[in-house]
């Protein structure tokens, strides 16, 4: 069992109750001591709200807290305590107001998405606010706690802190005994998203068997320096283990009633119709995007006349054959449905993808480039399988073209043996290779 879930939490609270030995007397006393009194204070990963009650008795403070375990908020409301069940991984955390205090002791080595916690400690911290944020101090032991995804230093917290603090005072706190040491970040003037930062972005991703792929491409999502909102995969009812890796990740999955859909372009369509956003992330469940790929497309979409961004092809895995099939694609210099973010109310569904069973990657681009600007900038990078499915169909009419020619000609000389042992499987994989280009 994942021992960063609710059931594992919700156990150890019921076992320890607000008899819990977590009481971190040292870290919460240099705490408590810096916090002003009459302010309003969020406990992230609050536990049954061991420090919240001193905040509250000791100075005079409005407090709330959140945790990834339902029977600690039961405990915390106990005691009189406003809360409400939140996971870092797959919640968001909003409020109706900033506030002055936050303090977050023992849960940032815990979570699997470090930016996006640290992201919702900043969004709900108010302008002149402070940030009290606690890890294990592992400078002089190398022992990580079965339950931590990751191990720091002063000089590594502080890193991961800088993108979203302006001011940053690492303290080291003694505990009972050096292994028990922690680090604590005294964060302020939190660096808030720009206005443009605002814009939200949905990842629609069709899949069909990617047990192999899916986990990656979605962690390089959540990966991005600018993540998408959400992440839609549309699942064609697979027979491998697609859904099950998935569902282990912040993502919403889709799937047919009634049979399988058996059409990447419909699958895109159902995902845009599906996203609550309008800008539009297409990619594939077999594809990387390079970590700031969002951030930069962003940047053209801000203006009103471009509709579509789109960039560079590599290989996965390169080879010979994979870069030459990179190459082949990047000369186009034109938007795939692997590696595309347009504007939805520029495109609507059905212009762009329902009913589309051929060449519907290149039928968006074409379309949007019909109604407005579309970009293509070397910079995007998308990491993917390679030669795509429409490259692998092109190989094969050529091949089975070529084989074809090749018997007549054989056959035409009176090689009749030679020329049918060229031509029948020509005339198959040519057959073959239209039907699939045709649906």
């Amino acid at each position: 069992m994942n021992i960063n879930t609710a059931e594992h939490w919700n156990e150890v609270w019921a076992r320890e109750g607000f008899q819990t030995w977590r009481t971190y007397p040292y870290l919460f006393n240099f705490i408590l001591e810096r916090i002003p009194p009459h302010t309003t204070v969020l406990d992230i990963g609050c536990g049954v709200g061991v420090f919240l009650e001193r905040a509250r008795k000791e100075k005079n403070c409005e407090v709330y807290g959140v945790d990834i375990s339902p029977v600690a908020i039961d405990l915390l409301h106990r005691r009189g305590i406003e809360g409400h069940v939140f996971n870092s991984d797959k919640d968001e955390l909003e409020f109706d107001k900033k506030f002055d205090v936050i303090v977050a002791t023992e849960v940032l080595e815990h979570v699997t998405y470090e930016k996006r916690l640290l992201n919702a400690i900043k969004q709900n911290l108010a302008p002149d606010g402070i940030a009290f944020i606690s890890v294990p101090d592992n400078t002089l032991s190398p022992l990580i706690c079965e339950e931590h995804q990751r191990v720091y230093r002063a000089e590594t917290l502080y890193v991961a802190l800088t993108p979203h603090f302006s001011d940053i005072e690492i303290w080291s706190i003694p505990g009972e005994n050096r292994f028990e040491r922690k680090l604590l970040a005294i964060c302020s003037n939190p660096i808030y998203t720009s206005p443009r930062q605002t814009e939200k972005v949905s990842a629609v991703i069709p899949t069909y068997n990617e047990e192999k792929y899916i986990a990656r491409c979605i962690e390089g999502l959540l990966n991005q320096t600018y993540p998408p909102d959400e992440i839609i995969i549309i699942d064609d009812l697979s027979t491998d283990r697609t859904v099950e890796i998935a569902a282990q990740y912040p993502v919403d999955i889709y799937q047919p009633e009634g049979g399988r859909i058996k059409s990447i372009a419909v699958s895109r369509a159902i995902g845009t119709y599906l996203a609550k956003n309008d800008l539009i992330l297409s990619t594939d469940g077999d594809t990387v995007l390079a970590p700031e790929w969002i951030e930069m497309a962003l940047e053209y979409l801000r203006s009103d006349e471009v509709l579509a961004v789109t960039g560079r092809i590599e290989p996965i895995n390169p080879s010979l054959i994979t870069e030459l099939a990179a190459e082949i694609g990047n000369t186009l210099k034109q938007g795939r449905g692997f590696n595309t973010l347009f504007k939805r109310n520029f495109c609507t569904v059905e212009g762009c993808y329902t009913g589309i069973s051929r060449g519907s990657d290149w039928r968006l681009w074409r379309d949007l480039a019909q109604k407005g600007e579309v970009i293509w900038d070397d910079r995007l990078v998308a990491y993917t399988e390679l030669p795509t499915y429409g490259q692998k169909k092109n190989l094969a009419l050529i091949f089975g073209l070529g084989l074809t020619a090749s018997g007549i000609a054989f056959i035409a000389k009176r090689h009749y043996n030679i020329g049918t042992a060229l031509t029948v499987p020509g005339i198959i994989t040519t057959s073959y290779a239209a039907y699939r280009g045709a649906t």
